[in-house]
Formats: structure tokens, C-alpha cells, sequence
């Protein structure tokens, strides 16, 4: 024998919720797990970042807007990888905040540099305006020409 039952999420909040159905049946008992998702932060940056040519062992910064789009704060942390840097290295943002980073780039040798921003955030929160990543780490990639 089939059955279907249509359960109705009617949140009082913007927080996620999770809750447990119990199903009972002649033979059994389960539980079916029932998820809302709420609001979450949601961070919103460029795609790339490109530096001017810049002589070797000198120091150059790009300024980096990012801002929250979401409907909640979130806390997010930033670190670069290899010739590049990143400051601040933590901010909280509310909703619709906005925030400049600065993205300095100091390369060690006159040839092209490649780099990553790596952006950790605690969930929930969604980045937009980049490739890849996912689960609470994306990586960005800054781009230096020769």
C-alpha cells in the first residue's frame, strides 16, 4: 500500500530549521528528516583581479570591493597565496555591507604571477561572482600580467 502526505513549512523565523517526522506504520517506525533552509550571508566579489606590470620586489595594491547580498551577518576570513597578500584578513559584514580589501601583490621576479584568494566563511553563506568552491572554502584567483 502507497501513501503520500504533503508537509507544509511554515517558518515564524529566518532561521534554518530541522525538525523529525515519525512515520508509524503496522510493521514500523522511521524517522524522515524534514530541513528548511533560512537566510544566509552572501558574499559578492569580482571574478579577478588584474595588477599593472609592476617591477620586481615592488610593492603594488589593488583595492577589492566585496559585499554582503545576503539576508544575514556573516564572519568571513581571507588569506592570498604566493606573492600576493590581503588585507583585512577578518570582517564581519552585515546585510548590505561593503567592504574594501586590499590585495597587494610584491612579485619576487619580473615574470606573470597567479595567485589565490582563499575566502572561509561560516555557514550559511553563499558567495557569488566566482568559480568554483563550495562547503565553507572557495579559492579566487588574482592575476598579475608580465
Amino acid at each position: 500500500m502507497e501513501a503520500t502526505w504533503t508537509v507544509t513549512f511554515s517558518p515564524d523565523s529566518t532561521d534554518s530549521v530541522t525538525a523529525s517526522l515519525v512515520v508509524v506504520t503496522e510493521r514500523e517506525k522511521f524517522l524522515v528528516p524534514l530541513i528548511g533552509k533560512g537566510a544566509a550571508a552572501a558574499l559578492e566579489l569580482p571574478d579577478s583581479v588584474a595588477f599593472q606590470p609592476t617591477p620586481a620586489k615592488r610593492p603594488a595594491q589593488q583595492p577589492l570591493l566585496v559585499r554582503n547580498v545576503g539576508q544575514k551577518a556573516g564572519t568571513f576570513t581571507f588569506s592570498a597565496s604566493g606573492a600576493f597578500g590581503v588585507e583585512p584578513r577578518q570582517a564581519q559584514l552585515a546585510p548590505g555591507e561593503t567592504l574594501q580589501l586590499a590585495i597587494s601583490f610584491t612579485p619576487p621576479a619580473a615574470q606573470a604571477y597567479q595567485g589565490e584568494l582563499e575566502v572561509r566563511w561560516q555557514l550559511p553563506c553563499i558567495l557569488r561572482g566566482r568559480q568554483g568552491g563550495g562547503g565553507g572554502v572557495s579559492s579566487w584567483r588574482p592575476v598579475a600580467p608580465t
